[in-house]
């Protein structure tokens, strides 16, 4: 089913996103999801114990007001802020971090025993500025080729226009 016709599951993501938006009271910019789903099958706790495991161990310290990490049965689910700058928008290193613990952690788990699907897309969902749902493919991992990289996910973002905002400063990105 696409998202776009589901309007149950879109006033649930939009419900989500505004419930942020009012408890992350410092974040700046646009509340976006960035969804980790497996292409096929369930990325839940209990089908999934230690690639769950690795990612509760690796979060907490990345975890805040302006990063929730959701767990869902379809894959876990960043809501943070996406700033828009005057040059291009940028993400939060703690994002990025939480993203390549992610992927890494369901790489663990499969060599664990873990049924994970061979292929996790990394989307970023949200809706614009006048209320339209929007969804991107940021990049796909396949179960066989190299881990994902902080090089690799940040060209894949660049590729959108999204840059890393670091602590004090944005850090442009050209793919």
């Amino acid at each position: 089913m696409i998202a776009a016709e589901n309007t149950a599951w879109l006033a649930k993501l939009r419900y989500r996103l505004e419930d942020f938006r009012a408890t992350a009271v410092f974040g700046k910019g646009q509340p976006c999801s960035l969804k980790i789903r497996p292409q096929t099958g369930w990325f839940s706790r209990a089908n999934t114990p230690h690639t769950q495991a690795g990612i509760d161990a690796g979060s907490r310290g990345l975890l805040s007001s302006t990063v929730w990490l959701g767990d869902h049965d379809t894959g876990p689910e960043i809501l943070c802020c996406l700033d828009d700058g005057p040059d291009q928008c940028t993400l939060r290193t703690q994002v990025m971090t939480l993203l390549l613990l992610i992927f890494d952690a369901a790489r663990t788990g499969r060599s664990q025993g873990d049924p994970l699907d061979a292929r996790l897309d990394l989307l970023l969902r949200g809706f614009d500025t006048h209320g339209n749902y929007f969804e991107q493919t940021v990049l796909t991992a396949e179960a066989g080729a190299p881990a994902i990289d902080p090089d690799r996910l940040l060209t894949a973002f660049a590729a959108l226009g999204i840059g890393l905002k670091q602590p004090g400063r944005a850090t442009a990105l050209h793919g």
